[in-house]
């Protein structure tokens, strides 16, 4: 079941660094996502897509990387159905791009990933992963989801 107020966070294990802010049109981490709840009149409604890409700055090998927080307070969805892209065009990236999710217990003020000790891979909930072996200009993979 989905919090009042999460974030999505990208784990890079590529062996490289990830070049999403100084060449963002050849490189491209994306989520989408549809947020989805039962009415009280036990009809199934659909959100509509929320499109989140990631440019603020590279990912280093072994880094990760935030989404913006989703404010569930209002709407309180219960689950959402997603996808996961990722596009490069280093033909020497090997590895995955890990997708993890945190909940922020107290109206989105404090998440986990705000500890001076954070680790993504131990303070967070695994959502997916994206095998990637890259191909040259124009490799894209994608997966799909479900929290």
């Amino acid at each position: 079941m989905l919090a009042t107020h999460f974030k999505f966070h990208f784990v890079n294990n590529l062996g490289l660094d990830m070049d999403l802010n100084g060449n963002s049109s050849a490189e491209i981490l994306q989520v989408n996502y549809k947020k989805w709840k039962l009415t009280t009149s036990g009809a199934l409604e659909f959100d509509s897509e929320t499109a989140l890409t990631y440019t603020a700055a590279d990912i280093s090998d072994g880094g990760s990387a935030e989404l913006t927080q989703d404010d569930n307070s209002t709407d309180l969805d219960w689950a959402l159905h997603g996808e996961m892209n990722y596009l490069t065009d280093d033909s020497s990236a090997s590895g995955t791009v890990d997708l993890y999710v945190e909940y922020s217990t107290d109206a989105g003020t404090s998440y986990p990933s705000d500890a001076a000790d954070f680790v993504p891979t131990e303070d967070l909930l695994f959502v997916a992963t994206l095998p990637i072996v890259g191909d040259g200009a124009g490799y894209k993979r994608s997966t799909n989801f479900e929290i």
